[in-house]
């Protein structure tokens, strides 16, 4: 999977490559999390981690704060975006535990790369969730379903999974 995720980067930030999204997909504990965390290490690049479950449609973007005589906004981005510098990678996990208006405008973003006026730097944005369920097409076409073998059935995965422990953990 490390490979894969590798080949992805470099096409991402060489191409500007920004649809579809990578999404890792797996039982509990299968190692999603921690291959993105071992890509960022090897990489040697920021992982910015947003828990989709845990945010409201008004975080996605940021706030409109009023301008001079209040006819009109300005938006100021949301911290996790302002954070964001070029290479970095953005995990997006419990992808698909959010609400459907959070994924509205977290599509507008991975394909424009914008929240509000606000550009964010090129970023590799993955996500991650327990399965592939979506609550539409929209949604569905922008991702890559890339499936995350559980360790506690698979040998391979179990051999995978031990590695990536020894190398984190010495």
């Amino acid at each position: 999977m490390l490979e894969v995720l590798i080949k992805l980067y470099v096409m991402a930030m060489a191409q500007d490559v920004r649809s579809p999204t990578p999404h890792l997909f797996g039982p509990p504990g299968c190692g999603k999390s921690s291959t993105v965390e071992q890509l960022a290490a090897l990489l040697d690049v920021n992982l910015h981690i947003i828990n989709v479950a845990r945010l409201s449609p008004l975080e996605v973007e940021g706030l409109q704060m009023p301008v001079d005589d209040n006819t009109r906004v300005h938006l100021i981005p949301a911290a996790f975006w302002s954070r964001l510098k070029d290479g970095d990678i953005v995990l997006f996990d419990e992808f698909l535990r959010g609400f459907p208006e959070v994924y509205n405008g977290l599509l507008d973003i991975f394909t424009s790369r914008r929240a509000g006026d606000f550009r964010l730097p090129k970023v590799f944005m993955i996500a991650a969730s327990n399965s592939v369920v979506t609550y539409d097409k929209a949604l569905e076409d922008r991702l890559t379903h890339l499936p995350v073998k559980e360790p506690r059935k698979s040998k391979v995965a179990k051999r995978e999974m031990a590695k990536i422990l020894v190398e984190v953990l010495g």
